[in-house]
């Protein structure tokens, strides 16, 4: 197995943990991930391997009912180009290489049958900052042998009509957050043309853009915060909470970014520039 660059197992997360500083972690993109999943039979929030950026590569040591979905990172099985978004029969030590995405950030393998890991707090996820789940509660990496048991009937093929084109999201609305009416240059009408920074990972991403003008109170203290929420630091930066995101934060909580657009927003490319809107 070679690892890429961030690849891990995630899950639908954990749920009710914040009260105990746990984030939720799981799937970037719950959506695609349920796809895979739903393609080879699985429950929608069953585990998958998430990757990030650049793929890895796997060796199947039996034969396997797979599927990939969300970030097309060029996947070929024993040379071959393997279609997306389509139930796969793979075959005992065949070899499945991915690539570098060419759209979106975030790609999904889902094996068909039950993954033997153990379960933290009813999660697979990986959480690596608590090393948490998944393998080892780390990030996978060459010579991991992951056991996925029993084999169900065969699963569906989607239509290619049916796929998100990554390249194509301009736009990701933004509902009001606790904090908004801080901010003192903006108003209902409220768009702004941002991109997301290099410096981003499961916890975290900042937003480029032109600085906001926000005046936070002396006494302003951590609030609660949850994946999508969208703070804004005392110079104007926005920056938007992940899945790993830490559970409370000292910055105003300016905007809600709700799980279907989160989703997108985690597919977006860094650097690739799109409009913030706020939803009324």
């Amino acid at each position: 197995m070679r690892s890429g660059i961030h690849s891990s197992i995630q899950d639908g997360g954990r749920t009710g943990m914040a009260f105990y500083g746990i984030p939720r972690a799981g799937f970037m993109d719950a959506q695609s991930a349920a796809i895979a999943n739903v393609l080879v039979g699985n429950k929608k929030k069953g585990a998958c391997i998430e990757m990030i950026n650049l793929g890895m590569e796997v060796l199947f040591l039996d034969s396997a009912t797979i599927a990939i979905t969300g970030a097309d990172m060029q996947a070929h099985v024993d040379g071959q180009s393997c279609p997306m978004y389509e139930t796969i029969e793979i075959l005992a030590g065949s070899r499945i290489k991915f690539s570098s995405s060419r759209s979106g950030m975030i790609s999904y393998l889902a094996v068909r049958g039950k993954w033997m890991l153990p379960s933290v707090m009813d999660s697979l996820s990986t959480y690596t900052y608590a090393q948490m789940g998944g393998f080892e509660g780390r990030l996978l990496k060459k010579g991991d042998i992951i056991n996925v048991a029993s084999k169900l009937d065969n699963g569906l093929s989607m239509k290619w009509e049916s796929r998100p084109n990554y390249d194509a999201i301009s736009m990701i609305e933004m509902h009001k957050g606790p904090e908004w009416a801080m901010l003192s240059n903006v108003h209902d009408g409220f768009k702004i043309q941002v991109r997301k920074s290099p410096m981003g990972n499961r916890m975290g991403v900042q937003l480029l853009a032109d600085g906001l003008q926000i005046h936070v109170p002396d006494d302003f203290r951590s609030q609660a915060v949850v994946p999508g929420m969208v703070q804004c630091t005392p110079s104007g930066e926005l920056i938007v909470i992940l899945q790993d995101g830490q559970t409370t934060g000292g910055y105003p909580r300016i905007g809600m970014i709700k799980a279907k657009e989160l989703a997108l927003f985690n597919q977006i490319k860094v650097g690739q520039k799109f409009i913030i809107k706020l939803k009324s």
